[in-house]
């Protein structure tokens, strides 16, 4: 019920998870027309894909990006003898937006009948190509952060009073958090398990000739980043952390491949 809600973008109920504290009206940044409606636009487009994310609904990103253009436009049509007016308009919109926002998270968090989801269900399966894994890999990685944020957001606001915190919002989150760091663990081993153990077999055949310290240090990250990817690890390493190590790792491959191919070469 909830992801049919969302999954279309309505010119005048685009959905938000928070009530936004926006900065200082563009106006008084010294920005052209042009770049002070660019702004609004992108302002509502990160809202909705946020909202999107959160609550697992699919969505296409140049859909919502052409109905949050069409929303502004006709917005910007209809003030159009009044900048000012324009802009007092385009900031209301997006308060109303954070409140509708609010209301969908906590109908969600409140609503028997959807599931809450404790496992990955949009992992990427092994028959997938690479551009379909990658996609999976991003959307799961957004889920995770716009829960992240929510959560820190929602937690600021309560420690100032500026809202009370619903602990069933909360464990929604944190079930959605949780869903995507497991669909984002399955996409990297999907994407990194077959390299990874090709890199330590050629590591392992390196020492095995001759010891070097940084191959045998390789070999040590190598292992603890397979070990941290199997399914039946559990791992408290951020995800966006193995990432990054594991990007970096296959970066300073190369290095390896070139000394690998003159070992090959002279054997």
């Amino acid at each position: 019920m909830v992801a049919q809600s969302c999954s279309v973008v309505a010119s005048d109920a685009v959905l938000t998870l928070t009530d936004l504290e926006l900065p200082s009206a563009p106006i008084a940044c010294g920005r052209s027309i042009a770049q002070q409606r660019q702004y609004f636009v992108r302002l509502l487009c990160r809202e909705v894909l946020k909202v999107h994310a959160l609550l697992r609904a699919p969505f296409e990103k140049r859909h919502v990006i052409d109905t949050c253009r069409a929303v502004e436009e006709s917005l910007f049509a209809a003030n159009a003898d009044c900048f000012e007016a324009y802009v007092r308009h385009m900031r209301s919109r997006v308060q109303l937006i954070a409140k509708k926002g609010c209301a969908l998270v906590r109908q969600t968090s409140d609503d028997d009948v959807m599931p809450t989801p404790t496992e990955s269900t949009d992992a990427a399966p092994a028959s997938t190509t690479p551009e379909e894994t990658a996609a999976a890999f991003q959307q799961a990685q957004l889920r995770y952060t716009v829960g992240a944020t929510w959560i820190k957001n929602q937690r600021k606001r309560s420690r100032f009073r500026w809202s009370v915190a619903s602990p069933a919002e909360e464990a929604h989150v944190d079930a959605v958090m949780a869903s995507a760091r497991a669909d984002v663990l399955a996409s990297l081993r999907t994407m990194y398990a077959d390299p990874l153990a090709l890199y330590e077999a050629q590591l392992r055949q390196s020492l095995a000739v001759q010891h070097r310290d940084w191959v045998a240090y390789d070999l040590s990250v190598v292992q603890s980043l397979r070990k941290a990817l199997r399914p039946d690890t559990e791992t408290d390493a951020e995800t966006s952390t193995l990432y990054t190590q594991i990007q970096r790792l296959l970066k300073e491959k190369a290095l390896f491949d070139y000394m690998w191919a003159m070992e090959m070469a002279s054997t």
